[in-house]
């Protein structure tokens, strides 16, 4: 996966949208959690069926002026506004939209610099400035992010893929063991490589489903994520499922290289997506038992949830998607929220589940009618 870009406001990135621009996952979301002194926060959403290339443009250049005047009511001077949004006006300046095609683009800004983020989910039209980043509405997508692998196998060929539900890459099975390695190197002369050295160690690999195993586990290394293997009956039948740690309970059973990767892909996406709503399910569930039996571990009093997250009393926490209430709030200070922003309000929805988010919980959105109690959040606490 591409690494996101990060630009300081003294230096602007590469002209259009960064081309790096990265998914953002697990790996590249907890430096984004930290409180800053001033964050932005722009959501700008595009999409392959919009045939006027100039409308994203005029969306970010609104979104941008929307920002600037948030900024002006926390207080922040014009060349301070100026300098912060710089990046994002470059972006808007020299961005041919009518080549990039994503559903959406997220544009994080703060003091230090910007980052940016494509979305294969379209995005709400938003701009956010806080002490926080403005992340609520990635959370279903960051849910749905997850990594899993898919080992084809067949007779004569095996190739291993890393995917999410939004990418599909080969990774290189290049690992034999040394002795094995040892018969290869004699086979071939020092100066072969390329497309006949990768045949050779393919077949030298297929002749034990023991080093197909051996080959995998090196090529993912300590990664827990799951692995779908996809392989005719007879072959799943013969092939060492215990060698393979974290291996998916149930088969894709057929010929994986007689139908596209990209139909491959979806196969296993449709296998392996129960597991990733699994999470989701069981905290709704563990709620709605805990709010039956009027157990203290369930809170839906969102002064009650925020308390709760600066104490990293919370486990899981579900904010719903479709609202907004925005306010401030300091741990023993009543709390005040409302539907528009005022002065220095944060989105206080964002705020619980970013904030659980730090403390190592973990968080989801629903729209507010699948929330139990009709409550715009709800939170498992740890104790």
């Amino acid at each position: 996966m591409p690494e996101s870009i990060k630009t300081h406001a003294t230096k602007l990135p590469e002209a259009g949208i960064p081309p790096a621009t990265a998914l953002l996952d697990a790996g590249n979301l907890r430096p984004l959690l930290e409180p800053n002194d001033l964050t932005i926060s722009l959501y700008l959403p595009m999409g392959p069926e919009e045939r006027n290339g100039a409308a994203p443009e005029a969306r970010l250049r609104n979104l941008i002026g929307a920002a600037d005047t948030r900024l002006a009511q926390w207080g922040v001077d014009k060349r301070r506004r100026e300098t912060l949004l710089a990046p994002a006006h470059y972006v808007a300046d020299t961005t041919d939209f009518k080549s990039h095609r994503t559903p959406g683009l997220v544009l994080f800004l703060t003091g230090s610099g910007m980052q940016a983020f494509t979305s294969p989910v379209r995005v709400p039209e938003l701009a956010a400035v806080g002490e926080r980043l403005h992340l609520k509405p990635l959370l279903g997508f960051l849910a749905h992010n997850q990594r899993f692998y898919i080992l084809a196998l067949s007779g004569g060929e095996v190739r291993l893929f890393a995917a999410t539900a939004f990418e599909c890459t080969e990774i290189r099975l290049g690992y034999l063991p040394p002795e094995v390695q040892a018969e290869l190197d004699s086979r071939l002369a020092a100066d072969t490589a390329g497309p006949a050295a990768d045949k050779a160690r393919q077949a030298l690999l297929l002749q034990d489903p023991h080093r197909i195993a051996e080959a995998v586990h090196a090529a993912r290394g300590s990664d827990p994520a799951p692995v779908i293997l996809a392989a005719e009956p007879r072959i799943i039948g013969h092939f060492p499922k215990q060698r393979v740690t974290h291996l998916h309970p149930e088969a894709l059973q057929l010929n994986p290289f007689a139908i596209p990767a990209a139909e491959l892909h979806r196969r296993a996406l449709t296998l392996i997506r129960p597991a990733f709503e699994a999470p989701l399910a069981e905290v709704l569930d563990q709620a709605h038992a805990r709010l039956g039996t009027a157990e203290p571990t369930v809170g839906v009093r969102l002064e009650e949830i925020l308390e709760a997250t600066f104490n990293g009393r919370v486990d899981a926490i579900i904010v719903a998607e479709d609202e907004s209430l925005w306010g401030r709030f300091q741990p023993g200070e009543a709390l005040h929220a409302r539907k528009s922003p005022e002065g220095l309000d944060e989105e206080l929805l964002n705020l619980a589940a970013v904030q659980t988010l730090r403390t190592g919980g973990r968080a989801f959105a629903l729209p507010h009618a699948q929330i139990p109690r009709q409550s715009v959040a709800v939170a498992l606490f740890r104790y």
